[in-house]
């Protein structure tokens, strides 16, 4: 599976970070399916095995809430949302493998659920909120995200930032200049998205 076109931008800190608010709506990660969640999140995004059992309290799959990543394999067409605690009942309740998580065996996965895929490549949608977001943006952006050409046009279009010659775009691994990466060439397809915080 190879995406329709591939970005990749050297941008300030404060630009970079203006990139986090994508993964509230989703964004799509390219993998295989079968694998299990936890190889997928932590051998694939980079995501420390501490920090996903510490910091990341609640975890959804397809509107499921998960409490163990290694029993539950990537299907063709998952939707993953990734959160830190949230507030109130509603957190306890959700909280992976907390003292409440009986409450809410309806949309829970079963030990066996999203198991049925075969082996293959995908592009699955990873949300990530609250302080997960705001700590694992940056990261996963370096790695790369698949976004459709259309929503990174009119997501580039709200947030240009003036040209800056520290700014780097190179749109198929040919440079552009860094006014001039709102007026690309968008597909209608999967564009490779990877962004790089420079360091001052």
């Amino acid at each position: 599976m190879e995406p329709a076109a591939t970005l990749d931008l050297r941008l300030p800190a404060e630009t970079a970070a203006r990139f986090t608010p994508l993964f509230s709506a989703g964004v799509g990660i390219a993998t295989r399916t079968g694998i299990p969640l936890v190889k997928l999140l932590c051998d694939q995004l980079g995501i420390d095995e501490k920090y996903l059992d510490q910091r990341v309290q609640t975890i959804f799959v397809n509107a499921r809430a998960v409490d163990d990543v290694t029993r539950l394999t990537v299907d063709d067409g998952d939707v993953i949302a990734l959160s830190a605690a949230m507030p109130g009942l509603v957190g306890a309740t959700l909280r992976k493998g907390g003292v409440l998580a009986s409450f809410r065996a309806a949309i829970s996965y079963s030990s066996g659920g999203g198991q049925g895929g075969g082996a293959g490549f995908t592009v699955v949608t990873l949300k990530l909120f609250n302080l997960v977001a705001r700590e694992l943006a940056a990261a996963i952006l370096r790695g790369g995200i698949w976004i459709k050409g259309g929503r990174l046009a009119a997501f580039l279009e709200q947030t240009t930032p003036p040209p800056d010659d520290t700014m780097s775009v190179r749109w198929n691994g040919k440079p552009v200049q860094s006014d001039r990466w709102t007026a690309l060439p968008w597909p209608e397809g999967w564009v490779e998205l990877r962004v790089e915080t420079l360091t001052v």
